[in-house]
């Protein structure tokens, strides 16, 4: 008995799946899958195209981190040798910062020796 209860099961199981597979449009299957492979393709393509993008990036950051530190190490051996210039010959270098008067150093103080 349980037997052919199963039997006609699988039968109404079997039709059903003949009906949903007799609705199916094959064409209209073909191009769904076209249309995923295309989408597919695009983000691939653009995928490779962010991937390029970001390498050329880098590329320019570390072109510019190069630029900045050679133009922080010629500012600073700029610096050493104006200070190297302004402190001539037996003069210690400048003690003052950029800003301050240098003739002040030379001139004579009031009440001073």
């Amino acid at each position: 008995m349980a037997l052919d209860s199963l039997v006609r099961q699988a039968a109404v199981l079997v039709r059903a799946a003949l009906d949903q597979a007799a609705i199916v449009d094959p064409a209209h299957v073909l191009a769904q899958l076209a249309e995923a492979e295309a989408a597919r393709l695009r983000a691939e393509a653009r995928a490779a195209a962010a991937t390029a993008s970001a390498a050329e990036a880098k590329r320019q950051v570390e072109a510019l981190t190069e630029a900045l530190a050679k133009a922080r190490a010629d500012a600073v051996a700029a610096r050493a040798e104006l200070d190297g210039a302004e402190a001539g010959p037996g003069r210690p270098g400048r003690a003052e910062p950029e800003h301050g008067d240098p003739d002040r150093d030379e001139a004579p103080r009031a009440g001073g020796a």
